[in-house]
């Protein structure tokens, strides 16, 4: 697959605040991305949870590895998706961690960090997505499934969840706040 970087504060989508990160469209024409990784960088807000952290529409295959989403509106979009996941990626402190819409079908999210949003996942498409193995803020998992964690709606298979953060975060890392590792 090909190797994709973006920076924050893209073209605005229809209906939502703020900008984004848009993979999948570029300038004038829209255009599929197939088999490609996106990895990095940290997409947070401090003015506010507003904004798309990562906004991907229309492309398949599409890998989303070691992003961090914080104080977004939506920390990752996905749109009209097929086969697309999100990985070993944090989104924190957001009004919605990850939304999955239209025809978007094949998403999974698994060794994500999803806490402290309004909500963690929203699925509105319809078929489910795999969210299994994601560690959703509290060692009970999500309050969907009689935990204390951050909640999804929709179509969502979150279980099981993971009791702590996954492996892929490396030491440095805490289940009680927001510590990142210094990689300086």
């Amino acid at each position: 697959g090909t190797a994709l970087s973006a920076t924050p504060g893209g073209p605005r989508k229809s209906g939502r605040t703020g900008g984004g990160t848009p993979i999948g469209k570029s300038g004038r024409s829209p255009r599929n991305i197939t088999s490609s990784t996106v990895n990095g960088p940290a997409l947070s807000s401090t003015a506010g949870r507003q904004g798309i952290g990562r906004w991907l529409s229309g492309g398949s295959n599409i890998a989303v590895q070691n992003v961090t989403a914080m104080g977004r509106y939506i920390g990752l979009d996905f749109v009209n998706s097929i086969d697309s996941s999100a990985e070993c990626s944090t989104f924190a402190n957001n009004s919605n961690g990850v939304v999955v819409t239209g025809t978007s079908s094949g998403t999974v999210l698994s060794h994500n960090r999803v806490q402290g949003n309004d909500f963690g996942v929203q699925a509105w498409q319809s078929t489910s997505i795999n969210a299994e193995g994601n560690f959703w803020g509290a060692l009970d998992g999500p309050v969907t499934l009689s935990g204390s964690g951050d909640s999804y709606v929709g179509a969502v298979d979150a279980e099981p969840f993971l009791t702590e953060l996954p492996a892929c975060f490396g030491l440095g890392f805490s289940t009680g706040g927001l510590y990142q590792v210094d990689e300086g």
